[in-house]
C-alpha cells in the first residue's frame, strides 16, 4: 500500500546514531518545535530534501519555513519537496 503524501511544516531531528525523524505539523515550528505534529517518519537513514525548499538549522534540529510535501518514493527514501502548484493534487 502506497504512503500518502502528507503536506505541512517539516522537523528534522538527528538522533546521536545519525538517523532522522521527520515530523509534519500543521502550524509553523517556533525554534524547531511544535505541538501540532500529526505525522512521523521515525528512524531513517537519508531524507531527500528539494534544494528548493528553505530550512533553518539549529543544532540537531532544522525545520521549514513554509509549508512543504512529505512522501515516501522509490526505495523508502522519504522526499521533502515544495507544494505544487496543482489544484489536482497529487
Amino acid at each position: 500500500m502506497a504512503i500518502p503524501t502528507d503536506r505541512g511544516y517539516v522537523i528534522l531531528s538527528k538522533a546521536s546514531d545519525g538517523k532522522l525523524t521527520v515530523s509534519v505539523s500543521t502550524s509553523a515550528p517556533i525554534a524547531g518545535k511544535s505541538s501540532d505534529v500529526f505525522a512521523q517518519h521515525v528512524g531513517e537513514s537519508a531524507v531527500h530534501i528539494d534544494p528548493a525548499v528553505s530550512l533553518v538549522e539549529r543544532g540537531a534540529l532544522s525545520w521549514t519555513t513554509r509549508p512543504v510535501r512529505v512522501f515516501v518514493g522509490q526505495g523508502g527514501l522519504v522526499n521533502i519537496a515544495p507544494p505544487r502548484a496543482s489544484a489536482l493534487g497529487d
